[in-house]
């Protein structure tokens, strides 16, 4: 008797339906947020759901798959970023002038920091000095 008590059946929520869902938010965040600019702490309150809402529909009696979760937050993020960001970005005024083509050195100079220039360099030699050590002792 205390076993049927204290055993609840895991409820599983849809995917499908929350996906919909989340296509639906998404596309009303993007349009309310063209009107009205949400504040930048609200994409970081969106990640920081996402990451707890991970935990909790992982491990309480009503569950929802990971992936259904994780893209459709990804959706409702993405909605959020891009309406805040792109209107005012230097990107898209680089599309507006030179096209499409100022997408490669946009981003090379982005990409370009320290850190990733230190990554390069030592896959670099990882690349190339392999190739050598081979060639010596062949």
């Amino acid at each position: 008797m205390s076993e049927e008590i204290l055993r609840k059946d895991v409820v599983h929520l849809s995917s499908a339906k929350f996906l919909i869902g989340c296509s639906v938010g998404a596309v009303l965040f993007y349009l309310v947020e063209k009107v009205h600019p949400f504040p930048s702490w609200l994409l970081a309150g969106e990640v920081f759901l996402t990451v707890i809402a991970l935990f909790v529909f992982g491990s309480i009696r009503y569950r929802l798959d990971k992936n259904a979760l994780t893209y459709g937050a990804v959706f409702v993020i993405t909605a959020t970023f891009w309406g805040g960001w792109w209107p005012d970005s230097e990107l898209k005024a680089a599309f507006d002038s030179e096209g499409l083509s100022a997408l490669l050195p946009f981003q090379w100079i982005k990409a370009m920091t320290p850190i990733v220039l230190e990554i390069f360099l030592w896959m670099t030699i990882a690349v190339y000095g392999n190739t050598l050590i081979l060639k010596i002792y062949s």
